[in-house]
């Protein structure tokens, strides 16, 4: 009977130690695949940052460019300070418009008198028309220093085409970087809840 009962014990004994060994390998293991999982997601994120250079470069380009425009834009409101009654003359259609399904765009041209001479402004922006229509009479402000610079208010998509490159290029140089590290934490968050629950 006692021989049994110190056979039990040994049983026992060898159980919670084969159970202590395999959770042990079984820790090893995890670990040993973190840290290579780890060390994988630390040489992607080096990908991922040369990556995020470049759609870096490119937000900073529609950046600028939308901050050039509407530097431009200032300017010509600040400059053009005469105003003088003008009207919508015809609308250009897009050349680059190659897909007949495709919706065209459109640039208005302008008409207006300043000092009895009359002047055409060709509009330089293509989008849809608007709340434009041809005959349609706008004000015009004409630089008095050089009448064929002139702002015209109800030129909408002067102003948004800007307003688009700035945001752009915001979403291009910051969404990328911010997609990258959300990751990168997330892989590591993975690993560090699998750590602990194996302690």
């Amino acid at each position: 009977m006692d021989y049994n009962f110190n056979n039990d014990n040994r049983d026992d004994f060898t159980l919670k130690r084969e159970a202590m060994v395999d959770k042990f390998r079984e820790k090893n293991d995890l670990e040993t695949r973190a840290n290579e999982s780890l060390k994988a997601n630390k040489a992607f994120m080096k990908l991922r940052i040369r990556i995020c250079f470049l759609f870096i470069l490119g937000g900073l380009v529609f950046f600028i460019l939308g901050m050039v425009q509407v530097g431009l834009l200032i300017k010509s409101k600040h400059d053009c300070t005469v105003l003088v009654k003008g009207k919508v003359d015809s609308f250009a259609v897009s050349s680059s418009i190659s897909d007949e399904d495709s919706s065209p765009s459109y640039a208005p041209v302008f008409s207006y008198e300043y000092n009895g001479e009359k002047h055409i402004y060709d509009g330089d922006t293509y989008s849809d028309k608007g709340k434009l229509y041809v005959g349609q009479e706008v004000d015009v402000y004409v630089d008095p220093d050089k009448p064929d610079h002139i702002y015209v208010p109800a030129y909408k998509a002067k102003k948004r085409t800007p307003i688009a490159f700035i945001i752009i290029g915001l979403l291009m140089s910051v969404g990328p970087v911010l997609y990258s590290l959300h990751e990168y934490r997330c892989v590591e968050r993975y690993w560090e809840n699998e750590k602990s629950k194996a302690l």
